[in-house]
C-alpha cells in the first residue's frame, strides 16, 4: 500500500482549513460516520459537509487558534455523534484541524446539544472534562466558575479507621450534590474528584459573585450534613475556594491553582468556608512570612506570654482549674491571634519552640498562680503537637518540677484527641510524666477518633469534650447524643468529664444535667492578672 493510500486510510481527519471554513487539503476519515459518501473535501465548506451549529463551532475554533497563535480543542455533536477536535495554527491564514471519533466518555458538545456524563469522575476525567469547559467557555464567551472543596475530615477517617471508610462516606456526599440545570435553568453544575479528600466543581453560566457564593453554600451544606455509617455518624467541614475564568485566570492550570489558593485562605480563615481569588491573594504568602520571622524573634526575646481561663464546677461554680493559652503580644500591632500566629508556626517549624516558650512562661507566672489561688487549683497546659512529638516534653517536665520547690503540684497537660491518635506508644511518654505529678486531660475529644484500647492504659484524670461539639448539641440532637456518650465514657474510666463551651446559663444547665463536672467558657470571669498582663507587656514593649 501506497504512503498516500495509508495516509487516505487513517481513521481521523486531518485538514487544514481558513477562518471562514474553506477546506485546503484533507487526509484521512475514514473511520467518521459523517464524511461516509462526502467524497473528495479539498476546495469545499465546511458548512456544506457538517451541520451549521457544528460547522460555525469549527470556524470559531479556527479563528480563535489564529489569533493566540497556539492549540485548542473542544468536543463536537454531529448528528448526534460525539467527536474530538484539535486546531492549531499553521500559518497567517490556515488551521489544521484534526476530527476524532470519540468512543470512550462523552461530554458537554459545541453544537449546543448535551451527551451525558459520567457523574463524579476520578481526577483524569474530570480534568479532561474540566479542559473541555473551559475551551468551550471562552469560545462561547460564556461564564464559568471552578471550585475547589476540601473535605477537612475525610483523610484522618482513612488514616485512624480505613481507607473503604472514607470512600463510603465520600461516595454517599457525593450522591447528594447537584448535577445539571439549577431551578432557574440558567447555570449547570458539575462534581468531579481532585484527590483523596478534595473535590472539584464547576459552575457554568454566570459570574454574579452572589449566585456563585449561594451555589458555593448549597453544596457546603449537602457536604456538611452528618453521614450515617452503621451506628456512628461522621462529620465533614467543607472549605472552598473559588476562581473565575478570564477574570482569574484564562487557562486551567492556573484556574485551578487559583481556586486552590482560594480554598486554603478559605481554611486559615476564621470568617467562613468560601473565599473568592483575588490578587491579593499574592501578597499574604509575603504577609505570612512577615510574620514568621517577627514570631522567631518573639520567642528569642521572650514576648510570648499566657492568657488564664477559669475551669469551674458546674454546680457550685468553684474554681477548679486555671487553663493556660498561648497569647502574643506585638509591640506595634498589639495582640495577634492564636488563628494567625498557630498555623504559621506549624507550617514553618517553630510550633516546638514556641510551645517550650510557652511552658517557660508559665514557669514564670507559676508562683503567683499559686499564691493567688491556692495549691489546690489546677495549673493546666496545653504544648503544641509538634512539642509531645520532639520528645522534649518530658525533658521539660523534669525542669519545671526542678525549678519548682513544692514539684509541680496538681500541673495538667492537656493533649488534643489528634495528638494521641498519631502516637504510636502514647502511654509510655505519659507514665513517665504521671511520675513526675503531671495529670493528663484529653482535649477536643470528639473532634477525631481516639483508641479505646489505649485510653484506658493512660494516666488520664479528665477528658474534655472539644467546643463545637457543644455548641452544635444546642440544635443538632446527634451532637447532643455524642456529648452524653463521651460523659458515659469518662464515667465508665472513672475519670473527670470536662465541658468546654459554657458561655451562658442554659449550657451550663444541659452540660450538668448530661453528667459533665466541670466546665470552662464565657460565662466564668477571666482570670488573666493585671499584674500578670504587664509582666507580658513589658517584656513585648522592649
Amino acid at each position: 500500500m501506497s504512503d498516500e493510500a495509508l495516509l487516505e486510510a487513517l481513521p481521523d481527519l486531518a485538514a487544514f482549513l481558513r477562518p471562514d471554513g474553506l477546506v485546503l487539503h484533507a487526509r484521512g476519515g475514514r473511520g467518521l460516520p459523517f464524511l461516509q459518501g462526502a467524497g473528495a473535501l479539498a476546495g469545499r465548506r465546511i458548512q456544506e459537509l457538517i451541520e451549521p451549529a457544528a460547522a460555525l463551532s469549527l470556524m470559531r475554533l479556527a479563528k480563535r487558534a489564529l489569533a493566540d497563535r497556539s492549540g485548542c480543542e473542544a468536543d463536537l455533536l454531529i448528528d448526534g455523534v460525539s467527536y474530538q477536535v484539535r486546531m492549531s495554527a499553521q500559518g497567517p491564514r490556515r488551521a489544521l484541524c484534526v476530527i476524532r471519533h470519540l468512543s470512550g466518555a462523552p461530554t458537554t458538545a459545541l453544537a449546543g446539544e448535551t451527551v451525558t456524563p459520567t457523574r463524579f469522575e476520578r481526577r483524569r476525567g474530570f480534568m479532561r472534562r474540566l479542559r473541555r469547559s473551559v475551551a468551550d467557555a471562552k469560545l462561547r464567551e460564556r461564564p464559568l466558575a471552578l471550585c475547589v472543596i476540601l473535605l477537612d475530615g475525610l483523610k484522618d477517617v482513612g488514616r485512624l479507621i480505613d481507607f473503604s471508610v472514607s470512600e463510603r462516606i465520600l461516595d454517599e456526599v457525593l450522591e447528594r450534590l447537584p448535577d445539571g440545570a439549577d431551578d432557574r435553568g440558567s447555570t449547570t453544575c458539575y462534581v468531579g474528584r481532585l484527590g483523596e479528600s478534595m473535590l472539584g466543581a464547576v459552575i457554568e453560566g454566570s459570574s454574579d459573585g452572589d449566585r456563585l457564593r449561594g451555589a458555593a453554600a448549597a453544596l457546603c451544606a449537602e457536604i456538611a450534613r452528618p453521614v450515617a455509617m452503621h451506628d456512628a455518624q461522621f462529620h465533614l467541614a467543607p472549605f472552598v475556594g473559588i476562581a473565575l475564568l478570564g477574570q482569574d485566570a484564562l487557562r486551567t492550570e492556573a484556574l485551578l491553582d487559583h481556586a486552590r489558593a482560594a480554598m486554603l485562605e478559605a481554611r486559615r480563615s476564621a470568617a467562613g468556608s468560601i473565599r473568592f481569588y483575588s490578587d491579593t491573594l499574592h501578597l499574604l504568602p509575603v504577609a505570612r512570612l512577615d510574620i514568621e520571622r517577627e514570631l522567631r524573634r518573639a520567642i528569642e526575646e521572650q514576648q510570648i506570654g499566657l492568657h488564664y481561663l477559669g475551669r469551674h464546677d458546674l454546680a457550685s461554680g468553684r474554681l477548679t482549674g486555671i487553663h493556660a493559652y498561648m497569647r502574643w503580644i506585638h509591640p506595634l500591632q498589639d495582640q495577634i491571634p492564636p488563628a494567625h500566629f498557630l498555623p504559621i508556626a506549624n507550617a514553618t517549624g517553630l510550633a516546638a519552640d514556641l510551645s517550650r516558650a510557652s511552658l517557660a512562661r508559665l514557669l514564670q507566672d507559676l508562683p503567683a498562680l499559686r499564691a493567688r489561688y491556692g495549691d489546690e487549683v489546677a495549673v493546666s497546659f496545653g504544648p503544641l503537637r509538634q512539642h509531645v512529638a520532639s520528645g522534649e516534653l518530658l525533658r521539660d517536665c523534669c525542669d519545671l518540677a526542678a525549678s519548682t520547690p513544692a514539684g509541680l503540684g496538681r500541673f495538667e497537660l492537656r493533649i488534643a484527641e489528634r495528638t494521641l491518635a498519631n502516637m504510636s506508644r502514647p502511654e509510655r511518654a505519659f507514665a513517665e510524666m504521671a511520675e513526675l505529678g503531671a495529670g493528663l486531660v484529653v482535649d477536643e475529644v470528639g473532634r477525631d477518633f481516639s483508641s479505646f484500647a489505649t485510653l484506658p492504659r493512660l494516666p488520664v484524670s479528665g477528658l474534655q469534650i472539644d467546643r463545637a461539639l457543644v455548641v452544635a448539641a444546642r440544635q443538632d440532637a446527634a451532637a447532643l447524643r455524642a456529648c452524653r456518650a463521651i460523659a458515659a465514657l469518662a464515667g465508665a474510666l472513672g475519670v473527670t468529664p470536662i465541658s468546654a463551651g459554657i458561655d451562658d446559663e442554659g449550657a451550663c444547665a444541659t452540660m450538668s444535667q448530661l453528667g459533665y463536672v466541670q466546665g470552662l467558657g464565657d460565662v466564668y470571669p477571666d482570670l488573666s492578672e493585671p499584674a500578670l498582663q504587664s509582666a507580658t507587656r513589658s517584656r513585648a514593649s522592649r
